[in-house]
């Protein structure tokens, strides 16, 4: 025999005292209710794509932050994403300006927008890298089995 709603409510309310009930008219979570911050930053150059991931590591260290992953698209782009404190992130993209990989206006406005949180941001971090090389061919070994 299936047990009503309030009983339901009821039951389950004896069981957790936090739990919201079925009968409440909006969603129990929502995005609207966990507001996360995410910063997404993006930088072009003509800098050595190597040098200029390097740069990025190191400019994403200085401004308090660590790298959690990365890909590698060919020699054409690199995303970073990476945990930047709030406060970092005008000196992030102050100091990839200065290894030479420039910072859109909206990339910087997001950071300004974000800098009074203290908090770690999620960040990532676009590198796109301008040259006339052809695509870059890396070897995938087969995986046995």
């Amino acid at each position: 025999m299936a047990q009503s709603r309030p009983a339901v409510n009821a039951a389950r309310a004896r069981i957790s005292p936090t739990f919201r009930t079925l009968d409440e008219d909006r969603p129990p979570h929502t995005l609207d209710d966990m507001p996360i911050p995410l910063a997404r930053l993006s930088a072009i150059t003509r800098v050595n794509r190597l040098l200029a991931t390097d740069a990025a590591k190191d400019a994403i260290a200085e401004s308090g932050g660590w790298i959690e992953d990365f890909h590698l698209y060919s020699n054409k782009m690199t995303c970073i994403r990476c945990q930047v404190p709030g406060s970092g992130l005008t000196a992030l993209c102050d100091r990839l300006e200065q290894a030479g990989l420039r910072v859109d206006a909206e990339t910087r406005g997001q950071a300004e927008s974000l800098s009074a949180d203290t908090n770690d941001i999620p960040t990532t971090l676009q590198l796109t890298f301008l040259h006339d090389e052809p695509d870059l061919i890396r070897e995938v070994p087969a995986v046995p089995g």
